[in-house]
């Protein structure tokens, strides 16, 4: 998360994993007129691609471009290929422990809707219920990165595999 300081300013910095913050230190390595884009949000969640443009005069300037889904930036690299692939399957079956739990929530919300309105819900009855808005939406993103993380334990079984044969 700290970059490059040394090698600094840059005009530019492109960050290709997901933070829950944009960090401080990076910002400081912007020259004035540098640009630093980063998706910043949770695991899990749709994060926001965002524009941080340092002006000339050193004004910081934040802005949201589009919503996108990355993973999160590790810290420090797995010590071996096969604890990176164990890490990924661990992250998958966290990742589908997780979405069950947010589809039994929403078939909880669905069957309290149901007793009070005396019928299912549809997806406009879902949408305009922030409750259940919320639940659709991690639900979706959870899956976009369940997606995201079994991609990625298959390149690094591969991987693994490709480096055994050598």
């Amino acid at each position: 998360f700290l970059g490059m300081e040394e090698e600094g300013p840059f005009h530019f910095i492109h960050v290709g994993a997901a933070v829950p913050d944009i960090p401080g230190d990076l910002i400081e390595q912007l020259a004035p007129g540098g640009r630093l884009i980063i998706p910043v949000g949770e695991p899990g969640t749709e994060q926001k691609l965002t524009r941080v443009t340092k002006s000339p005069d050193n004004e910081v300037i934040t802005e949201e471009m589009m919503t996108v889904v990355f993973s999160l930036m590790e810290k420090e690299p797995p010590v071996s290929a096969e604890e990176d692939v164990l890490q990924r399957v661990a992250n998958v079956e966290a990742l589908y422990a997780e979405i069950q739990g947010v589809s039994e929530d929403i078939k909880t919300w669905q069957e309290a809707f149901k007793t009070t309105q005396g019928r299912k819900p549809s997806a406009a009855d879902m949408g305009m219920d922030e409750a259940a808005r919320t639940l659709l939406e991690r639900f979706k993103g959870l899956q976009a990165e369940l997606k995201m993380a079994k991609a990625g334990a298959a390149r690094a079984k591969r991987a693994e595999d490709k480096g055994n044969l050598s």
